[in-house]
């Protein structure tokens, strides 16, 4: 088949890209390289040549994929948006424009093709924003590509997934989430600072996450729904852990929370399409771990 990943070049994304090849398809990654990183997909492109990296900014007006105009696409995976916070605080109006011009766009091009939809969405569209929120133009953008995605519901075999905290090697070292934030600084041995550390969350190991994908894509679903594994985690126990994993000096400070923080666990259970993962946390955090070692090493020397 020929399969479309937007933000191919992510964290998650080219993940997904690599997985879709050893699937034997022909894979075509879009990104603007504004937050994706080259380097996470030109080895591929090195080795495979059934994979097509395009630079292209999706939100243009007038988006089309150049020398790839006659490609029918059957599947189209669209994960195309910043996602750390430290990303989205800094371009808002990029995280904006990709999650609805950008998703607009691509639910065209679907329609045109006949093609298959899957839209990347986050669990976090059920938290209560406000303009000064260090993450409101991701959320703000992702609720407002699902209404988009509501409008194509009868054009196109459409899917709406509303992903949970995804982690593993390949995520950014400088990543402002808490896994990157909190094992980074456990290698240092500074203390890890945690808010509401009492709360649930459940953590995904990106090949899990990549699998599911996968395999919703072939499914019909009604309306969206949460990817997440069976158990959830504490975030204090998560920083335990941690700090176990890397054989730390590390101490854990907890500030109680001034904000409103809603639990995992007590969002609506039919919503949900659980799991049991293939890589369980321990095993998740130590690949994850050993892969920052690997990459603190590489920039030690040079």
């Amino acid at each position: 088949m020929n399969i479309l990943v937007a933000g191919g070049a992510g964290f998650i994304g080219s993940n997904l890209c690599y997985r879709l090849l050893n699937g034997g398809h022909e894979v075509y990654c879009l990104d603007n390289f504004h937050t994706g990183q080259r380097s996470n997909v030109q080895m591929i492109a090195d080795l495979n040549n059934r994979f097509h990296v395009i630079n292209i900014d999706i939100t243009r007006s007038d988006f089309y994929i150049p020398h790839y105009e006659y490609v029918r696409f059957d599947h189209i995976y669209n994960l195309a948006s910043p996602t750390s916070p430290k990303h989205c605080k800094e371009k808002p109006t990029q995280t904006l424009l990709s999650n609805i011009v950008g998703t607009s766009n691509l639910l065209k091009l679907a329609k045109e093709q006949g093609s298959k939809f899957l839209q990347a969405s986050t669990i976090w569209v059920y938290e209560r924003t406000s303009i000064d929120y260090v993450n409101a133009a991701y959320l703000e953008g992702k609720k407002g590509a699902e209404v988009i995605c509501s409008e194509y519901k009868s054009d196109i075999d459409l899917r709406v997934v509303r992903l949970t905290s995804v982690y593993g090697p390949g995520m950014s070292i400088t990543d402002s989430r808490v896994i990157p934030q909190f094992i980074m600084k456990a290698l240092r041995n500074e203390d890890l600072t945690i808010f509401g550390g009492s709360q649930l969350d459940y953590f995904c190991y990106v090949a899990d996450m990549v699998n599911i994908l996968i395999h919703i894509m072939d499914t019909s679903i009604l309306r969206p729904i949460i990817l997440a594994p069976k158990e959830m985690i504490s975030i204090r126990s998560l920083a335990e852990l941690i700090i176990e994993l890397t054989y730390s000096k590390s101490k854990i400070i907890e500030v109680n929370s001034t904000t409103d923080i809603q639990s995992r666990s007590t969002l609506p259970g039919d919503h949900f399409y659980k799991w049991e993962p293939l890589i369980d946390m321990r095993k998740g955090l130590q690949y994850t771990i050993d892969y920052y070692k690997e990459c603190i090493t590489v920039g030690d020397n040079q």
